[in-house]
């Protein structure tokens, strides 16, 4: 999908603080599963309370709730404490993360997916440049062929694990 041309429907977010709203936004509307995909979960956006416990509740919500998170590198994760890889600690029957694999790359459009549906995007190499679709299945189809691909060569990361007390 082409998001270099503006698309009906497709509402511009341009700062961390939007990303990071919209985010909440999403994840509170999810009833199923959320798929994302990102360098490094950049604190800015999704080291976030709120949307923590917008994930919480979905994990908690039914026992078909996915979360599924795509990291390009853990190492980050682990240094900031961040909230969601708290929570994947805690749920993890429910929401993992895992890291691409060493041969996979990153692509150039970074996501976050709601049940199949709504979505908002940014290109990782042009701050935060991108928008969000509360009803852009068309997209999500295609980004979640991407998504499965990457999810399905990924791998565990000794850093990701849940630390046994």
């Amino acid at each position: 999908m082409d998001m270099d041309e503006p698309q009906p429907g497709w509402n511009p977010v341009t700062t961390a603080s939007e990303h990071a709203e919209v985010a909440v936004e999403l994840v509170r509307q999810a009833q199923h599963e959320v798929d994302i995909i990102s360098a490094d979960l950049d604190p800015a956006v999704f080291n976030d309370q709120g949307l923590a416990d917008a994930l919480r509740k979905l994990a908690v919500s039914s026992p078909k709730a996915r979360i599924r998170v795509l990291v390009e590198q853990a190492n980050p994760l682990v240094r900031c404490d961040h909230r969601l890889l708290t929570l994947a600690r805690k749920v993890p029957s429910r929401m993992q993360i895992r890291q691409l694999a060493p041969d996979a790359e990153l692509p150039e459009t970074l996501w976050l997916m709601v049940d199949g549906r709504a979505v908002m995007w940014r290109r990782h190499r042009e701050g935060y440049r991108g928008g969000w679709h509360s009803d852009a299945a068309g997209a999500c189809r295609e980004w979640r062929r991407k998504f499965d691909t990457l999810w399905n060569h990924s791998v565990d990361s000794p850093e990701l694990r849940v630390i046994a007390p």
